[in-house]
């Protein structure tokens, strides 16, 4: 995040604008990239326990343990998509890079994300 603030700046002055423009947008820049990477930094780390059509998230080890019915666990290139409902009703996403996971964790993510496809696509249309 730190390397995408500076480059984000740098590319502003590289850009071909008047330099008023520029200074103005390169601050902004580096200002919005300070405030992204101070927010990322107080984030809670999370744990998922996937089973089913439900799944349990923890945010750090001693916090409150929140459960989500239907699920639904997705790739989209290399990024996973996690969402799902609360008991209050109110619909949730998480994002992550699988690629951090050990080799393991990320078959199982990829059997469950299938399990996922499988149960959430229509039945097949039947011959005439």
């Amino acid at each position: 995040m730190i390397v995408l603030t500076v480059l984000a700046a740098v590319s502003v002055w590289l850009s071909d604008g008047p330099v008023g423009m520029k200074g103005l947008l390169s601050v902004l820049a580096l200002g919005q990239g300070t405030l992204q990477i101070q927010r990322e930094v107080r984030r809670p780390s999370l744990s998922v326990i996937l089973h089913g059509d439900e799944a349990q998230i923890r945010a750090n080890p001693d916090g409150e343990l929140k459960c989500w019915r239907g699920v639904e666990l997705r790739f989209r290139g290399r990024l996973a998509s996690l969402s799902g409902r609360d008991t209050a009703g109110r619909k949730h996403h998480l994002l992550w890079w699988p690629d951090t996971l050990p080799a393991a964790a990320r078959r199982a993510l990829r059997l469950y994300a299938d399990g996922c496809r499988d149960r959430h696509s229509p039945a097949p249309a039947q011959p005439a």
